[in-house]
């Protein structure tokens, strides 16, 4: 897919190349829109035409100007974690139907967010490496990064992607996901970006 070879572009070169024919970001707090449009104010003057900023929550409300749009691709950067707190496997499966629903054939949901491994010694590992790069790294002190710990809950009990993989394909039967290591993130942490396709998404 162009858009994520794209994905590191400067939005006016992706949409010059031809890559983004319309951007919305959806958010269901009015600061974050206009800390949004505050950046993007900064680079170009007049909001570029196909550039919009909604008050929404996907995909429980979207704004009824883009409630029958499908588009090539749903992302978003620690969102999922929060989008999936509480959930029962039954509601994750509801949530990515729903989602996929927004997209065209052959259309993708990307989310970079933490992806913990599935089985309890591996997940405890790579929450330890992350501990580490954080500490050693980042230079955070310990009690900060079990403060965050403590804090997120959502976050230490994230779906692994494999949950997530068995999830999309009862959603698409031809679904597929592809997983990658979060860029700057150590390797072994459970910070990563996840891809699911959609060649037929659902009805």
């Amino acid at each position: 897919m162009r858009w994520l070879q794209k994905i590191d572009a400067p939005q006016r070169a992706a949409s010059g190349d031809g890559v983004v024919e319309r951007l919305v970001a959806v958010d269901p707090a009015l600061p974050m829109l206009e800390l949004a449009r505050a950046r993007i104010a900064r680079e170009w003057p007049d909001t570029p035409p196909w550039l919009a900023f909604a008050p929404g929550r996907v995909p429980d409300f979207c704004p009824p100007a883009y409630d029958r749009l499908r588009f090539d691709v749903v992302c978003g950067s620690l969102v999922l974690h929060d989008m999936l707190d509480g959930r029962d496997d039954e509601s994750v499966v509801a949530l990515l139907r729903a989602l996929a629903r927004r997209l065209r054939p052959g259309g993708a949901l990307v989310f970079a967010d933490c992806f913990p491994a599935h089985a309890a010694a591996a997940r405890a590992e790579e929450f330890a490496t992350w501990e580490t790069w954080m500490t050693d790294v980042a230079g955070l002190a310990p009690d900060a990064v079990e403060a965050f710990r403590a804090g997120n809950p959502e976050v230490v009990a994230m779906r692994s992607h494999d949950v997530l993989r068995a999830a999309a394909t009862l959603v698409a039967s031809d679904a597929t996901l592809h997983v990658e290591e979060g860029r700057g993130a150590p390797g072994g942490s459970p910070w990563r970006v996840v891809t699911m396709v959609f060649p037929t998404p659902p009805a």
